[in-house]
């Protein structure tokens, strides 16, 4: 698929850098022939997902972005639901025989989101874009009607679970010591303690 211009530009704002370095030694050392290949391949679109680029890209249909096209699919992936992996093929051939040659520009970038989104294409057939509808009450009154898709805040927490799941076996949690040591709070301002707390709070003190 061939790039528009503002794709490229939203591409190049906001670069993969090393997002896939880790996926790419998985797609590697896995086997088409068993599991591996699946769930490396569920790994390589969760990476895509939490890149800020699938948050700033408009799927092709236009409907949502590409991060909620990206997750949905991952999750089809991950069940077996997609059975036929080919389609992924083009994609995962750039991951993998991606060289340090293909960082010094975007063209890297651009190869992997246009396959992406030729991927998009193959999987999820574009519908075109509606204008959304507002009914009526019987007294006249407009009701904002619910929408299935989920905004970015959703989605985002939502691969950052995933990817907790990911990490958690080198992630560590409310280790002791670890804030008197590396952020000296005892010289905060109380605006700094109050925001710590809501923080912890928040990750159940953690």
């Amino acid at each position: 698929m061939t790039l528009s211009e503002q794709q490229k530009e939203v591409i190049a704002e906001y670069p993969l850098g090393d997002a896939l370095d880790r996926v790419r030694n998985k797609l590697r050392d896995s086997n088409e022939a068993d599991d591996t290949y699946r769930e490396s391949i569920a790994a390589l679109l969760l990476a895509l997902v939490g890149s800020s680029a699938a948050f700033k890209l408009p799927s092709p249909d236009g409907n949502v972005d590409v991060a909620d096209k990206l997750f949905f699919i991952r999750k089809d992936v991950g069940s077996g639901k997609i059975a036929n992996l080919d389609p992924f093929g083009p994609l995962v051939r750039l991951v993998v025989d991606n060289s340090d040659d293909n960082a010094k520009d975007n063209s890297y970038d651009n190869a992997i989101w246009a396959a992406v989104f030729s991927l998009l294409d193959t999987l999820t057939p574009r519908t075109p874009h509606l204008r959304p509808t507002v009914p009526s009450t019987f007294k006249g009154t407009p009701v904002k009607t619910s929408s299935n898709r989920l905004d970015d805040s959703a989605t985002r927490e939502i691969v950052e679970q995933e990817l907790f799941h990911e990490i958690k076996n080198c992630t560590f949690r409310g280790v002791g010591g670890f804030l008197d040591k590396f952020f000296d709070p005892e010289s905060w301002r109380n605006e700094q303690k109050a925001m710590l707390e809501k923080i912890k709070t928040a990750h159940n003190g953690t």
